[in-house]
């Protein structure tokens, strides 16, 4: 039903996205691989979403991704 927060950390640990209760699959709320406002190089990065499902649950998702260029 809503993604009630998504985070996304550089590999040091330093939080450099967050977007908080937005619909699943919306590209206007993603992350664009710039952090305050600069391209990122290509690297490792670290997520985390909190998503509540229809029926109530939350799932909190984690995970990493490989950012290319």
């Amino acid at each position: 039903e809503e993604v009630e927060s998504f985070l996304i950390f550089e590999r040091w640990g330093t939080q450099i996205f967050e977007q908080k209760n937005f619909l699943p699959n919306d590209p206007v709320s993603g992350w664009d691989g710039k952090y305050k406002g600069e391209l990122l190089n290509p690297g490792v990065f670290v997520y985390q979403a909190l998503v509540r499902f229809i029926d109530g649950e939350k799932i909190l998702y984690n995970g990493d991704f490989t950012l290319i260029r």
